[in-house]
């Protein structure tokens, strides 16, 4: 994946969990880290990432966009 994918750095490790936020190839990324590192550890990582980084995360800060949009509209 343009080899900017790993854990090797701050700014490396943050653009990696941007992507698995984004939900852009975090399957690959999961299935590279299982191959890597222990499968149960690599799968309950991108699953809670997925979880808490897409549907909780991502989502407020769409909202919190939204609202403001909406707010300088009034």
């Amino acid at each position: 994946m343009f080899n900017i994918i790993n854990f090797n750095n701050y700014v490396r490790a943050m653009l990696t969990i941007f992507v698995a936020i984004t939900l852009e190839g975090w399957v690959l990324m999961m299935y590279n880290y299982m191959d890597c590192n222990s499968q149960p550890v690599s799968i309950i990582f991108f699953i809670l990432v997925v979880i808490l980084g897409n549907f909780l995360l991502l989502n407020l800060v769409l909202a919190q966009i939204m609202e403001s949009f909406y707010a300088s509209q009034a």
